[in-house]
């Protein structure tokens, strides 16, 4: 009777393991999909958080676009008026240094969207890589702990 008893209670421990494992497993499995919508949430986020910046970005050059363009209308005007008043080489004169100051003013404005253009790329790369480092770091993470629990399980 002693072998039954303990025959049965090497069985019912076998189950008790057997359970706590496929427990430990569902839980991991949990786990491991919360951590995947996580990471989800997070590329969604950033997503968004871009397109906002992209936004901003593009509608400041539209409100600024009708200004420039003012701006130098405004120039034209003012350089049209002095001309007239001027004598011919004077307003001559005049004009090619307005002409050379808006040619310079506008290389000046591309190459500051050109730097920007490339900062921002350069962020989003950035921001990319720690991302991924971030999802090498968790799949590992979770990797080892499973490889863990298995060794527990097996034990």
């Amino acid at each position: 009777e002693a072998a039954v008893d303990s025959a049965y209670r090497r069985y019912e421990e076998y189950l008790e393991r057997r359970k706590a494992a496929a427990a430990q497993s569902h839980a991991l499995a949990l786990e491991q999909r919360e951590l995947s919508e996580r990471e989800e949430r997070l590329k969604h986020a950033d997503q968004r958080r871009r397109m906002a910046e992209m936004r901003c970005y593009v509608d400041a050059q539209r409100q600024e676009r009708p200004r420039e363009r003012e701006r130098e209308r405004t120039a034209d005007h003012e350089w049209a008026a002095a001309a007239e008043a001027a004598e011919p080489s004077v307003a001559t004169t005049r004009r090619l240094r307005e002409e050379r100051a808006s040619a310079t003013a506008k290389i000046m404005r591309e190459a500051l969207t050109e730097q920007m253009e490339r900062k921002a790329e350069k962020a989003r790369q950035e921001r990319e890589a720690e991302l991924g480092e971030e999802r090498r770091w968790v799949a590992q993470a979770l990797e080892e702990e499973q490889k863990s629990r298995l060794e527990e399980l097996a034990a």
